[in-house]
């Protein structure tokens, strides 16, 4: 659980706009004052980031750095903007923290931007490699010839090993292999050359920033009263001081009645730094509230008391509830669909998430999960040719999932912490499916769960005498070596088969297959 010290929260609510209050333009008065100071705000906040950049200087490709014209001085240029535009030295405030954010985030998406390119250009350059060596290696084989009676004679035929790559024609394609493979290999070239291109580019050119249109923004500030210098809300009404240039026709200050952030976990403090920014959307004006939120009491026991562990797969989330000796009390699966729309796939997640989070409040154990990065893989979609697995990947919300879970369990004091995926499926296929008579999926949720309890990760004795590993080695390192003996053309034998052959004296023949018993690329089950 991240310390809520740290964490900000923002709550949005809809101004309220009476009847009595409407003008002939259909606005309260709070409204018409949003409207008119967004202009002038918008316009402020264009000129304060254009210095901010202009501060920041140029890029010089000999030394590939950039030269600082000079310092951005604060307490200048808030001088320079209350002579300006007529506005105070608080709202001056504002603009320069809000405009010196918007510089910082886009200087991080575009240094963002720049690691997916990168990280995307190192990936085309290693497939590059790779296929460019095979090219070599085919060329060098089918090349392979001897000298009869003066005659060039061809002999790759009679090689014993044969090609990596043989020779065939493609329908699809109406080509070789070999001469399909080289305009892959010329296609991915250029694509390589687009990439560095962008990426040069990117480190030199100069940093645009969006200042959106009908955004109004009061940073925050502990020591005033209120939590604020320019808006300040009792509980009920919420008044903002007007700036100068606006005083003739709003007066001094301007008041709308808010009312409270209903919430069934109310974590606003009284006291503290509250930020406050208005914003247009649909045609209504909403008012935000940013704040650091009140500590929760935690609700969940130590993780040595049992936890509740899941697995996420792209179509469902298993999930067991693990008692304090590790084992398995109560399990299910929770469906997901892929492929939805935005706006369902977050509901149908929140869903599972607030199942997930209910019962950990209801048991006292804090979630465990599995800690994957897809990002990696996902920038090496292009490189990968499987389409199918490309659309499972691209569709699956791995991270959405875990960003939904930590905010509903921060938000409810429940604890969530993760662990190292490796060989948790693998554990989970040959020690609790023909236990418990479970799936693959829950199979691998007690593992993970008992991972995060510090229990043991020893196989059953009838897999461990078969695998010739030494007892003092690491107990990854006969997962390790399991592992690859289970793969039999690549692919692992088909999961059910583990209900009938882990305890069985069939299980050698899984364990080490020859040629004559189980085929390449297929499985056999016993």
């Amino acid at each position: 659980m991240s310390k809520s010290s740290k964490s900000i929260l923002s709550y949005v609510v809809g101004l309220s706009t009476p009847l009595s209050d409407m003008n002939a333009l259909g606005m309260t008065n709070f409204e018409s004052f949003l409207t008119e100071y967004a202009a002038i705000y918008r316009k402020i906040v264009c000129e304060t980031v254009n210095h901010i950049i202009w501060c920041k200087g140029l890029y010089c490709p000999s030394i590939k750095k950039w030269l600082t014209f000079t310092d951005f001085n604060k307490s200048e240029w808030n001088t320079y903007l209350q002579h300006q535009y007529q506005i105070n030295k608080r709202h001056a405030n504002s603009i320069i923290s809000d405009a010196i954010g918007m510089v910082k985030n886009a200087e991080s998406c575009r240094e963002e931007h720049i690691k997916t390119l990168s990280q995307k250009l190192k990936s085309a350059k290693k497939w590059l490699a790779k296929k460019t060596k095979l090219i070599k290696e085919v060329n060098k084989f089918y090349a392979k010839s001897k000298l009869v009676k003066g005659k060039k004679i061809l002999i790759w035929k009679d090689s014993k090993t044969g090609c990596r790559m043989p020779l065939a024609c493609s329908l699809k394609y109406k080509n070789t292999n070999l001469n399909h493979l080289r305009f892959l290999v010329h296609n991915k070239k250029r694509y390589i050359a687009s990439l560095s291109s962008d990426i040069e580019k990117l480190k030199i050119t100069p940093l645009r920033v969006k200042v959106p249109h009908n955004k109004v923004f009061f940073v925050g500030s502990k020591d005033e009263s209120f939590g604020n210098q320019v808006a300040q809300w009792d509980g009920s009404n919420l008044t903002i001081r007007v700036p100068y240039c606006l005083s003739k026709t709003y007066g001094e200050y301007v008041s709308v009645q808010l009312g409270s952030f209903d919430r069934n976990i109310n974590r606003l403090p009284e006291h503290g730094a509250k930020t406050w920014s208005f914003y247009k959307k649909d045609g209504f004006w909403k008012a935000c509230i940013q704040f650091q939120p009140l500590t929760v009491t935690p609700s969940s026991n130590n993780h040595n008391n049992g936890v509740i562990s899941l697995d996420i797969n792209p179509s469902s989330i298993d999930w067991a509830e693990i008692d304090p000796n590790g084992n398995a009390i109560k399990w299910g699966s929770l469906s997901l669909q892929i492929g939805l729309p935005k706006n369902k796939m977050e509901n149908q997640l929140q869903t599972v998430a607030l199942f997930l989070v209910k019962l950990s409040l209801k048991t006292g154990k804090p979630i465990v999960h599995e800690k994957i990065d897809f990002a990696s893989k996902k920038l090496r979609m292009r490189e990968s040719g499987n389409q199918k697995y490309n659309r499972m990947l691209s569709g699956w919300a791995y991270s959405k999932f875990f960003q939904i879970l930590n905010s509903i369990a921060t938000n409810r004091g429940v604890s969530t912490f993760g662990v190292n995926p490796q060989y948790t499926s693998l554990l989970g296929m040959t020690k609790f499916m023909r236990r418990y008579g479970i799936n693959s999926g829950v199979a691998a949720a007690i593992a993970i769960g008992r991972r995060g309890m510090n229990k043991s990760e020893r196989l059953p004795a009838a897999i461990v005498a078969l695998l010739s590993v030494n007892d003092r080695r690491h107990p990854w390192k006969r997962l390790s070596k399991l592992n690859s003996q289970l793969k039999v053309g690549g692919q692992y034998i088909v999961r059910s088969s583990f209900y009938k052959t882990v305890y069985s004296p069939n299980w050698a023949c899984v364990i080490m297959p020859n040629a004559e018993s189980v085929p390449v690329g297929l499985s056999t089950e016993y």
